[in-house]
């Protein structure tokens, strides 16, 4: 979160400088905007190869301008959005962001009353803070973000490029609200003091704004309004979630080979209760892990296996597979510690050693003990409304439900470690802590 602050700052410094006095600017070219939205449109459909082919093509007709290296930059941020763990793209994502700031920096000294250049370094500085605050380096990150704020000019007098200077602001008066209210964050109130109220009714106004009608942030205002109604919201959880539902479907139906929003459509899904989207977009995930399609990594896989995993009746065999592919993908991703990780485990322990398959139950015994520790992780419990009940008569119903909430009494007095635990003891010659 003290990543995305640093970001923000640097994003309302460039919008701020959207609203300066009209120049020639290759920014408002519509020859450009229209080259631009062919290759952008690609990038988001995670076709970087059109998109860098096309961005290529205006450097090597504006070879001393920034823009072409920003697109270029901005592609290989797409490429770190699906998973920002791996490492694999930053150094090319910072060389194309220094490569802005020195063209930009070159123009700024032909032109200093030209603002399109400020435009340029003040988002570099934006994106390099983001991505060193995410890498851990969030001294260097603050250090970034400050160059960020020296170009932001706090006045504004023409909206040259309205409403496309509101995404900056949108965000910023979202964010600073929402971070100074939030309990979860009070180590940041240091920070924010230095920086002037925001409005959170007025942020989201401007988003939307920006959303129906901005030429090169929609997209952009699109993602940010779903990450902040999915996972940032002030508000009621549920209408949240139901927003950020409606806009990553159409963000995911618009783009659908990009990993990320085809995720978050199916986690929001999840979330709403959704079971048609769940499945269809889970399962888009899930093709896309198996073909190996980019973007589709072990982390994904984790993902819709565990939305799959809610979508099936509790004890169906589709269920027992799909938390059998989670534990798979968690081991490849190294998340074998999340807890529903941990309580995917139990349950398939629990599985096996009904079916008679002991050593099965016990190899996921082990990787309960291995990840987790007795206070870490809950039980999930058995969800009596997603059982299958289409075979069984009333009476047989009525038994199977004071069956399981007897079973979820048990599991709320005890946790995935403590049944581990046990359950390892009880099947081996030696206590598992002698085979630790």
């Amino acid at each position: 979160m003290k990543s995305l602050f640093l970001f923000i700052l640097g994003v309302t410094a460039y919008s701020n400088l959207l609203a300066q006095t009209p120049k020639t600017m290759l920014l408002s070219d519509q020859k450009v905007q229209f080259e631009c939205t062919q290759a952008i449109d690609s990038l988001y459909n995670f076709n970087f190869e059109a998109a860098e082919k096309q961005f290529r093509w205006i450097r090597q007709s504006y070879p001393d301008h920034p823009l072409p290296y920003f697109l270029m930059a901005l592609s290989n941020w797409w490429k770190i959005v699906p998973n920002d763990e791996l490492r694999d793209f930053d150094d090319t994502f910072f060389a194309y962001l220094d490569s802005t700031i020195d063209k930009a920096d070159e123009l700024h000294d032909l032109d200093k009353s030209n603002p399109e250049p400020l435009f340029f370094l003040a988002a570099a500085y934006g994106f390099k803070a983001r991505r060193q605050a995410d890498n851990g380096d969030i001294m260097t990150s603050a250090f970034t973000a400050r160059k960020s704020l020296e170009y932001m000019h706090i006045e504004s007098s023409d909206e040259l490029f309205s409403p496309e200077f509101l995404f900056g602001d949108g965000l910023y008066n979202y964010y600073r609200e929402y971070l100074w209210n939030s309990s979860d964050h009070k180590y940041l109130k240091t920070v924010l003091m230095l920086f002037r109220k925001g409005d959170i009714d007025l942020g989201i106004e401007q988003l939307n704004r920006v959303k129906n009608e901005a030429f090169y942030s929609r997209i952009e205002a699109m993602y940010h309004l779903m990450e902040i109604y999915g996972y940032h919201w002030a508000g009621n959880r549920s209408e949240g979630w139901s927003e950020a539902l409606e806009l990553a479907i159409s963000l995911a139906d618009q783009y659908p080979n990009n990993a990320y929003f085809n995720m978050v459509a199916a986690e929001m899904a999840l979330k709403r209760g959704n079971r048609k989207a769940m499945l269809k977009y889970a399962a888009i995930v899930m093709k896309g892990v198996n073909s190996g399609k980019f973007g589709y990594s072990a982390e994904a896989g984790r993902k819709a296996s565990f939305v799959l995993s809610k979508y099936y009746p509790y004890d169906s065999q589709e269920r027992i597979t799909a938390l059998r592919a989670l534990v798979e993908f968690a081991d490849k991703a190294q998340s074998l510690d999340k807890c529903y990780t941990i309580n995917s485990c139990e349950v398939l322990a629990r599985h096996e050693d009904k079916q008679g398959n002991v050593e099965n139950a016990l190899h996921y015994c082990f990787i309960i003990v291995d990840n987790s520790s007795k206070d870490d992780c809950k039980s999930d419990p058995q969800d009596i409304d997603r059982k299958d009940k289409k075979e069984m008569t009333r009476k047989e119903w009525k038994k199977e439900k004071e069956e399981i909430k007897e079973d979820n009494r048990k599991l709320k007095e005890s946790g995935p470690y403590q049944y581990a635990e046990k359950y390892i003891d009880e099947h081996t010659e030696k206590s598992w802590y002698e085979f630790w």
